[in-house]
Formats: structure tokens, sequence, C-alpha cells
């Protein structure tokens, strides 16, 4: 049963046409049929916590100073290092998507994978550049709190994705191993946190410089 799930209803033409708006798919195959079904997500956004001036290790473990709810293009991956402060940073980011799984009730899923389109980023601050599927807890999944921010889990969903050297326009394909396809709520909401690899690894790989950034963006 291979279902595609794709966020942001209304935006599958522009997709195809290659029009600037974010798209989201994940793509289930299921045992029992070759059908593939399309599930828009109900929501998603990015989680930011901010700070005049912060340790990387401060904003890693902060509670969530702010949220953006369906936004243009969200920062997945969003560290900016302080302007003079050695070894100090200003922001992080954290992307949060959900979906509505419960069509899916009484399927076996054989394999997944979720889609983004990037877009763009920077890197100035060297280390590793490789995003992660995790899963996530927010206290609603109809709107997100800023305070969703730590609400993420510590297993990786799928391999990590790596931005190093992706252009504009490439596929950023995210493919469940057996712990993300166990995490599938097939009765009601699954949602998931895509966040940069060093915050799960907790250790920064980068080297600070004044007012250097790792980000990246999708489509």
């Amino acid at each position: 049963f291979p279902v595609t799930i794709m966020a942001r209803a209304g935006l599958l033409m522009k997709h195809i046409a290659v029009v600037s708006g974010l798209i989201i798919i994940l793509l289930l195959v299921c045992s029992a049929s070759a059908t593939i079904t399309t599930i828009y997500a109900s929501n998603d956004g990015y989680l930011q916590q901010t700070s005049a001036s912060a340790s990387w290790q401060t904003l890693r473990d902060g509670a969530g100073s702010a949220v953006y709810n369906n936004p243009t293009n969200p920062y997945p991956v969003y560290l900016s290092a302080h302007a003079s402060t050695s070894g100090n940073y200003i922001r992080m980011n954290r992307y949060i998507v959900n979906f509505n799984t419960s069509q899916l009730s009484g399927k076996t899923i054989n394999s997944a994978t979720i889609r983004l389109k990037y877009y763009s980023s920077v890197k100035t601050l060297g280390g590793q550049n490789e995003t992660t599927l995790v899963g996530a807890s927010p206290a609603s999944s109809i709107t997100f709190a800023a305070g969703d921010y730590d609400s993420f889990g510590i297993t990786e969903f799928a391999p990590r994705v790596d931005f190093t050297s992706l252009g504009a326009g490439a596929n950023m394909n995210y493919t469940f191993n057996a712990a993300g396809l166990a995490y599938i709520n097939t009765t009601g909401n699954t949602t998931f946190i895509v966040m940069d690899g060093d915050e799960i690894d907790n250790s920064f790989s980068g080297t600070w410089g004044a007012s250097l950034n790792r980000y990246r963006d999708w489509e």
C-alpha cells in the first residue's frame, strides 16, 4: 500500500512547475496494494532558541523562545555566531511537521521516505553539515508552540542528509529505518523534527567565527 504524504495542500502544481514554495513528501510503501495515496501535512513550522549571547550548549538545551507556524521558507538548521564574543551564539532552529496518518490504519508499512526540496544554505561555521530526522512530542499537533523546541526524540529515523555540496532544487531524501517505520502512528497524527545532526550528537563540530552561520532552508 504505497502512500505519498505531502506538506501544504495546494502546492502540488507549484512543485511540479518548480515554483518556489515548500514541498515535503512522505512516501509510505505498504504491502497490501500498489495504489498511491497523497496526504498533505496538517501543519509545519520552525522552532527557535535565541539569546543575546550564549554557548552552543545553552542554545541546544534551551526550552524554546519562538515559533513560526507554516512559514514560507523554513530553516530546519540555523545556527548564528555572536558578532564578537568568542564561542557564543545567538540563534538555533529546528523544523517540525505533522501528518494525519490515521488513514493508514490496518496497513503494514514496508518502507517510507520523506523528501524535501533543497533551496539554499550557508556553511561558514564548518564542521559536519548534516540534518537528521527524529520524532517529536508537541503539546498540540494543531498549532505548534515555542516550547515544542525541546520535544525532540533522540532516536534517528533515517540516515542523515549531508547538505555540504547540494545545489538549489536538489531532493533531500530521508529513507526510514526500522525505528522510523515503527514510529508512524496509523491511528492518528505523526510528528517529526528535522534538526542539525550536531544537536543529536550533543557536540558542535564546527569552529566559531564572528557572525558566521550554518543554515539550510527549503523551497
